[in-house]
């Protein structure tokens, strides 16, 4: 879904009312994520945002060869190479226990590659689970 229009219109405020009632309503059966395009500047970044928001992960990242990052969770490190359908596994691994809505603010701002990579991703995983993606944008 895509909500557009001009700044200040009030998207923001809508997708918040309804995030919030998505939580009163459903509680822990439902996954809302919310995040900006500032959070996920390249399609490495949003896979791990995907896996991590809100769960116990502490990210530090280590350039090795230019596409690998380490990141130690939950004590334990492991070394992660990014596979072009790392996003749409992200989105899997996610929507295994419970319904997710992703919320992206300000989608307008995304990079090209990023947007066509979640787009994609979304598409495929929302065919077999439960996933929706809201983006939020304005005509800039």
């Amino acid at each position: 879904m895509i909500v557009f229009g001009p700044r200040g219109n009030g998207k923001t405020s809508l997708l918040g009312n309804l995030a919030g009632k998505a939580r009163k309503q459903y509680g822990d059966d439902i996954e809302v994520l919310w995040t900006t395009p500032s959070e996920i500047r390249t399609s490495e970044k949003l896979e791990h945002w995907i896996k991590f928001e809100g769960r116990n992960a502490t990210p530090v990242v280590q350039e090795i060869a230019g596409k690998a990052g380490a990141w130690l969770v939950e004590g334990k490190a492991s070394l992660k190479i990014q596979r072009p359908d790392g996003i749409k596994i992200a989105i899997k691994e996610r929507c295994a226990s419970k319904p997710v809505v992703l919320i992206v603010d300000d989608a307008h701002r995304l990079n090209e590659t990023t947007a066509e990579d979640l787009l994609n991703a979304s598409q495929a995983v929302g065919r077999v689970f439960r996933f929706f993606l809201c983006w939020l944008a304005r005509p800039d």
